[in-house]
């Protein structure tokens, strides 16, 4: 059964209330955006879900069909170019709906949809109910995304800032996401870039050590901190790399067990840019429950770490991510792929120095 209305999404929220211009800025990979404040007010209003494919309004090609993402009022963007409207600009709402909570990016726009009605692809709408209902009454929703009141491009860190994570969010999208399902473990071989350690001290090996007495979900990480090296690793919500210390983290060890395994993205410095922005890594492969994961790189001339971009298969994973020069930090979350969670900043001269992860 088709909705009756074929775009739209959401609930009751006053433009004004929802988005308020702070800065012009260009994100992740040369795309013009601004970045604004975000009103976390929930409201409760429709969604309905559709299956078109072409181009979307944030100039990207879309498949609703089989990709999460969503489409938001008309009266909701303020750009007369849609591509570089804030909504664009790696925004995305997090739906919530008889328990289940689904956060997907702004790639469209729906010209029926008043500002209390939104349309969720058919991917996404599903996560949530029967799309054969066609129609969801109340379900609660807000938008999320980049953004902080003092102009520092920082997500999950920062004072003023307004923290949220980028769930698969354009603008400072990582190039390609993973859909892959959990690969089998290779056999323990260095790193691709050859300079990583393994043995009882890898972040597999304490979540291994931890699932023996306390089955379930957990998550254990380790940071490279330059000029103090690896630390040792720690586990569920404790903290690693060196806060306020001026000491940036080049390298993250990570390990999951009972949320599907994970793939990550390194956002690094990049020396040949002229705005201050860092560049991509390449996505890690998928790999599963109890397997090291590792981003960036502990070689002497190895690039700051200036956030990371992480997915997981199935539960919730969330981080509180803390760059330099910033004390305050709030959480950020994902669900399962293709949605992930950015943590850290975009800007050359804010590095990563401590990061917490909690599924």
């Amino acid at each position: 059964m088709q909705p009756v209305l074929k775009r739209s999404v959401m609930t009751t929220m006053l433009v004004g209330a929802l988005l308020s211009a702070v800065a012009a800025t260009t994100y992740g990979f040369g795309q013009t955006t601004s970045t604004s404040t975000v009103s976390e007010k929930s409201a409760t209003g429709k969604v309905t879900w559709y299956d078109n494919t072409g181009k979307g309004a944030c100039g990207t090609d879309i498949n609703a069909a089989v990709e999460d993402f969503v489409a938001v009022s008309h009266q909701l963007w303020t750009a007369a170019n849609p591509n570089t409207d804030d909504l664009c600009g790696g925004m995305s709402v997090e739906v919530t709906y008889q328990g289940r909570v689904v956060t997907v990016p702004v790639r469209d726009k729906c010209p029926s949809c008043s500002t209390d009605h939104i349309d969720l692809s058919k991917s996404a709408f599903q996560k949530l109910a029967d799309p054969s209902i066609g129609v969801i009454n109340g379900a609660t929703w807000k938008l999320v995304g980049p953004g902080s009141s003092d102009g520092e491009d920082s997500t999950s860190g920062g004072d003023g800032d307004t923290g949220g994570s980028i769930s698969g969010g354009s603008g400072t999208t990582p190039p390609v996401i993973p859909t892959s399902p959990p690969i089998t473990p290779p056999p323990p071989t260095p790193s691709p870039s050859g300079d990583h350690q393994t043995g009882d001290q890898t972040a597999a090996a304490a979540v291994g050590r931890l699932v023996k007495n306390d089955p379930g979900r957990h998550v254990c990480y380790r940071a490279y901190v330059s000029e103090s090296g690896w630390q040792k690793p720690v586990c569920d919500g404790e903290v690693t790399g060196i806060p306020g210390s001026n000491q940036s983290i080049k390298a993250l060890n990570i390990a999951v067990h009972g949320i599907g395994g994970s793939a990550a993205n390194a956002f690094t410095t990049n020396a040949d840019s002229n705005d201050d922005r860092g560049k991509w890594n390449q996505w890690t492969p998928v790999v599963p429950d109890g397997t090291d994961n590792y981003i960036g790189s502990t070689k002497p001339d190895a690039p700051n770490l200036l956030g990371f971009a992480i997915n997981i298969g199935k539960g919730k994973l969330c981080h509180v991510a803390r760059t330099h020069g910033h004390t305050d930090a709030r959480p950020a979350c994902t669900t399962q792929r293709p949605a992930f969670t950015f943590g850290g900043s975009l800007k050359n001269s804010t590095w990563l120095e401590s990061v917490t992860f909690t599924v």
